[in-house]
């Protein structure tokens, strides 16, 4: 796989679970951490296991979408976390939020896509 990529893909990763614990997000920051140790791992590992590399590329994309993944989050003073009540911050936070998201989903889809270097 792509080296760079792979790295761009754990810089996603860490840019994400940053961007929730500065808004005071549970869970998901804690599980986006274990996931970064667990891409060293891989990336450290002799030999190159590609195949449980991609099963964690997959967890990544399935994480984007659907009930209680990445995409289901919404930052709002309601839900505890860390942000004013004011609706312009809310929708530019989750904006944000999805943004990164989306990235997130282009760059462990891209990898899926590609073959062994």
């Amino acid at each position: 796989m792509n080296q760079e990529a792979l790295q761009r893909y754990g810089t996603t990763l860490l840019k994400i679970e940053t961007f929730l614990r500065e808004c005071c997000v549970k869970n998901w920051p804690d599980r986006l951490a274990d996931w970064q140790i667990q891409l060293r791992k891989l990336q450290e590992a002799t030999p190159y296991d590609e195949q449980r590399l991609r099963e964690h590329l997959t967890r990544s994309r399935k994480a984007t979408g659907g009930m209680g993944s990445l995409g289901d989050i919404f930052i709002s003073p309601s839900a505890g976390d860390c942000i004013a009540d004011n609706p312009a911050e809310i929708a530019a936070t989750n904006s944000q939020l999805k943004t990164l998201i989306h990235a997130l989903y282009e760059i462990s889809d891209r990898l899926l896509s590609s073959r062994a270097e």
